[in-house]
């Protein structure tokens, strides 16, 4: 009897390991840089073509004036991510 359990939990994790071999995504991915931050409507119409956002970060946005002098500026980083096609 308890070989038969061992057999039979064996042959259960095995096709769970198998099934999620086969539905494994490849991902393509899409960085996007902006002076402002997303709004819910950008983030809307992003998902609405299968683009889900992963993460985002402020990150500096380095310039230089027309008499030399070097400014900062923040904007921001998003990543994005969606199945292949």
């Amino acid at each position: 009897m308890r070989d038969t359990i061992k057999l039979l939990s064996v042959t259960v994790l095995v096709g769970f390991a198998l099934v999620g071999c086969v539905t494994a995504h490849s991902w393509e991915y899409r960085i996007r840089e902006t002076k402002w931050l997303l709004d819910e409507s950008a983030l809307d119409k992003a998902g609405e073509v299968g683009w889900q956002l992963v993460a985002y970060e402020r990150i500096p946005i380095i310039g230089w004036t027309t008499n030399g002098v070097v400014t900062t500026n923040w904007g921001y980083e998003y990543i994005f991510k969606r199945p292949k096609k």
